[in-house]
């Protein structure tokens, strides 16, 4: 569960990731101002809108728990698996480009 505040810092709500058992561990936005949220436990990656709006898993082919999300400037994200020591990188629509240990 990710907690969202306004920027005076009042709660506005909890995201909830839909059927995740819920081991949130890393957060980064895009350029669009969209949130990418890691999950550990489900080993996936939730994309949420800037208003909270859950849009579905982003990427795929995670072996391991993912546990940290950058972007760089071309928008693609990097994910980082704590426990595979793996790097995955993805295209902004989440299309595999690369992986590295």
């Amino acid at each position: 569960m990710v907690n969202h505040y306004d920027a005076n810092g009042n709660f506005i709500e909890a995201l909830q990731v839909p059927g995740t058992s819920g081991i949130e561990a890393g957060m980064a936005f895009d350029a669009a101002r969209n949130l990418y949220v890691t999950n550990f436990a489900d080993a996936s990656v939730a994309k949420f809108d800037s208003n909270g709006n859950f849009l579905g898993t982003f990427g795929s082919g995670y072996t391991g728990a993912p546990e940290s999300i950058v972007f760089d400037t071309a928008g693609n994200a990097y994910v980082g698996a704590a426990d595979t020591n793996v790097i995955r990188k993805f295209d902004p629509n989440g299309n595999s480009l690369a992986c590295t240990r």
